[in-house]
Protein backbone atom coordinates (compact mmCIF):
# COMPACT_ATOMS: atom_id res chain seq x y z
CA UNK A 1 0.00 0.00 0.00
CA UNK A 2 1.34 3.55 -1.01
CA UNK A 3 1.61 5.86 2.12
CA UNK A 4 -0.86 9.04 1.98
CA UNK A 5 0.66 12.46 0.49
CA UNK A 6 0.89 15.01 3.00
CA UNK A 7 0.68 18.32 2.56
CA UNK A 8 1.70 21.48 4.85
CA UNK A 9 -0.53 24.46 4.50
CA UNK A 10 0.93 28.02 6.19
CA UNK A 11 -0.77 31.48 6.63
CA UNK A 12 2.36 33.25 7.89
CA UNK A 13 1.87 35.38 11.31
CA UNK A 14 0.13 38.11 10.60
CA UNK A 15 1.44 41.62 11.10
CA UNK A 16 -0.21 45.10 11.71
CA UNK A 17 -1.47 46.27 8.38
CA UNK A 18 -4.54 46.74 7.06
CA UNK A 19 -5.95 43.39 7.65
CA UNK A 20 -5.78 43.56 11.40
CA UNK A 21 -7.38 45.15 13.98
CA UNK A 22 -5.13 46.57 16.81
CA UNK A 23 -8.10 48.20 18.97
CA UNK A 24 -9.75 44.45 19.14
CA UNK A 25 -7.24 43.04 21.10
CA UNK A 26 -7.68 46.12 23.67
CA UNK A 27 -10.72 44.89 24.23
CA UNK A 28 -11.50 41.21 23.64
CA UNK A 29 -8.10 40.33 24.75
CA UNK A 30 -7.41 38.61 21.40
CA UNK A 31 -5.94 39.47 18.54
CA UNK A 32 -8.14 40.17 15.40
CA UNK A 33 -7.47 39.80 11.45
CA UNK A 34 -8.68 38.87 8.51
CA UNK A 35 -7.33 35.44 8.17
CA UNK A 36 -6.22 34.45 4.29
CA UNK A 37 -9.14 31.75 3.26
CA UNK A 38 -6.69 30.35 0.20
CA UNK A 39 -5.52 27.38 2.75
CA UNK A 40 -8.84 25.71 4.12
CA UNK A 41 -9.70 26.44 -0.03
CA UNK A 42 -6.97 24.55 -1.00
CA UNK A 43 -7.74 21.68 1.62
CA UNK A 44 -11.72 21.39 1.18
CA UNK A 45 -10.49 20.76 -3.27
CA UNK A 46 -7.55 18.32 -2.66
CA UNK A 47 -8.50 14.94 -3.00
CA UNK A 48 -9.71 12.71 0.30
CA UNK A 49 -6.70 10.12 0.07
CA UNK A 50 -4.39 13.09 0.82
CA UNK A 51 -3.61 14.48 4.23
CA UNK A 52 -3.61 18.33 4.42
CA UNK A 53 -2.79 19.97 7.73
CA UNK A 54 -3.50 24.12 7.96
CA UNK A 55 -1.48 25.93 10.20
CA UNK A 56 -2.06 29.36 11.20
CA UNK A 57 0.58 31.38 12.81
CA UNK A 58 -1.51 33.28 14.82
CA UNK A 59 -2.77 29.91 16.97
CA UNK A 60 -0.02 27.95 16.55
CA UNK A 61 4.00 27.77 15.77
CA UNK A 62 5.27 25.78 12.63
CA UNK A 63 7.01 22.76 13.04
CA UNK A 64 9.54 22.64 10.64
CA UNK A 65 10.64 19.32 11.86
CA UNK A 66 8.04 17.00 10.39
CA UNK A 67 8.07 15.25 6.73
CA UNK A 68 5.73 16.64 4.44
CA UNK A 69 5.14 16.16 0.59
CA UNK A 70 4.43 19.30 0.07
CA UNK A 71 4.79 22.68 2.12
CA UNK A 72 2.26 25.55 0.64
CA UNK A 73 3.05 29.14 1.73
CA UNK A 74 0.25 31.92 1.26
CA UNK A 75 -0.65 35.04 2.49
CA UNK A 76 -0.87 38.94 2.48
CA UNK A 77 1.58 41.21 0.81
CA UNK A 78 2.37 42.55 4.31
CA UNK A 79 3.48 39.09 5.18
CA UNK A 80 6.11 38.25 2.76
CA UNK A 81 9.18 38.76 4.54
CA UNK A 82 7.09 35.69 7.25
CA UNK A 83 6.42 33.72 3.88
CA UNK A 84 9.74 33.88 2.95
CA UNK A 85 11.50 32.92 5.93
CA UNK A 86 8.88 29.72 5.69
CA UNK A 87 10.02 28.85 2.65
CA UNK A 88 13.33 29.04 2.75
CA UNK A 89 13.54 27.16 6.19
CA UNK A 90 11.42 24.14 4.81
CA UNK A 91 13.55 24.22 1.28
CA UNK A 92 16.85 24.33 3.57
CA UNK A 93 15.18 21.05 5.27
CA UNK A 94 14.84 19.70 1.75
CA UNK A 95 11.03 19.80 1.61
CA UNK A 96 9.20 20.79 -1.95
CA UNK A 97 8.03 24.24 -1.27
CA UNK A 98 5.07 25.89 -3.31
CA UNK A 99 4.67 29.58 -4.01
CA UNK A 100 1.95 30.65 -6.00
CA UNK A 101 3.46 32.63 -9.14
CA UNK A 102 5.99 30.22 -9.73
CA UNK A 103 4.10 27.34 -10.23
CA UNK A 104 1.21 29.06 -11.54
CA UNK A 105 3.33 30.22 -14.25
CA UNK A 106 4.81 26.80 -14.74
CA UNK A 107 1.24 25.12 -15.41
CA UNK A 108 0.24 28.17 -17.44
CA UNK A 109 2.71 30.34 -18.78
CA UNK A 110 0.24 33.34 -20.16
CA UNK A 111 -0.96 33.29 -16.90
CA UNK A 112 -1.45 37.02 -15.18
CA UNK A 113 -0.43 38.17 -11.79
CA UNK A 114 -1.09 41.56 -10.24
CA UNK A 115 -1.64 43.03 -6.90
CA UNK A 116 -4.62 44.93 -5.97
CA UNK A 117 -5.15 47.62 -3.18
CA UNK A 118 -2.89 50.72 -1.49
CA UNK A 119 0.39 48.52 -1.48
CA UNK A 120 0.10 48.67 -5.58
CA UNK A 121 0.87 52.56 -5.09
CA UNK A 122 3.77 51.82 -2.42
CA UNK A 123 7.43 52.64 -4.36
CA UNK A 124 8.98 49.67 -2.35
CA UNK A 125 6.24 47.22 -2.79
CA UNK A 126 6.40 47.98 -6.53
CA UNK A 127 10.11 47.30 -6.89
CA UNK A 128 9.14 44.06 -5.22
CA UNK A 129 6.48 42.82 -7.49
CA UNK A 130 8.83 43.65 -10.30
CA UNK A 131 11.28 41.53 -8.94
CA UNK A 132 9.36 38.60 -8.50
CA UNK A 133 7.22 39.24 -11.80
CA UNK A 134 4.08 40.06 -11.35
CA UNK A 135 2.44 42.10 -14.47
CA UNK A 136 0.61 44.73 -13.12
CA UNK A 137 -0.72 46.83 -9.92
CA UNK A 138 -3.62 48.29 -9.18
CA UNK A 139 -4.32 51.04 -6.98
CA UNK A 140 -6.45 54.30 -6.16
CA UNK A 141 -6.12 57.10 -8.33
CA UNK A 142 -3.76 59.49 -6.21
CA UNK A 143 -0.97 56.81 -6.12
CA UNK A 144 -1.10 56.15 -9.76
CA UNK A 145 1.70 58.84 -10.79
CA UNK A 146 3.95 57.12 -8.04
CA UNK A 147 3.03 53.83 -9.19
CA UNK A 148 3.73 54.62 -12.15
CA UNK A 149 7.16 56.41 -12.27
CA UNK A 150 8.33 53.48 -9.76
CA UNK A 151 7.30 50.75 -12.28
CA UNK A 152 9.34 52.65 -14.86
CA UNK A 153 12.60 52.56 -12.09
CA UNK A 154 11.99 49.17 -11.45
CA UNK A 155 12.12 48.17 -15.21
CA UNK A 156 15.31 50.36 -15.93
CA UNK A 157 16.98 49.22 -12.99
CA UNK A 158 16.52 45.80 -14.02
CA UNK A 159 17.09 46.16 -17.78
CA UNK A 160 20.12 43.81 -18.80
CA UNK A 161 19.28 41.38 -15.76
CA UNK A 162 17.89 37.92 -15.31
CA UNK A 163 15.87 38.56 -12.40
CA UNK A 164 12.63 39.03 -14.62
Amino acid sequence: MTARKRILLINPLPSLSLYSWPDVGDITGHPAYIMNIAPPTLAAMTPPDVEVTIVDEAVEPVSFDDAWDLVGVTGYLTQMRRMCEIADEFRRRGRLVAIGAKEGRAARPSLKLGVCGEHGGDPESIHFFHQVGLDYVSCSPFRVPVARLEAGRAAVESAGSDSR
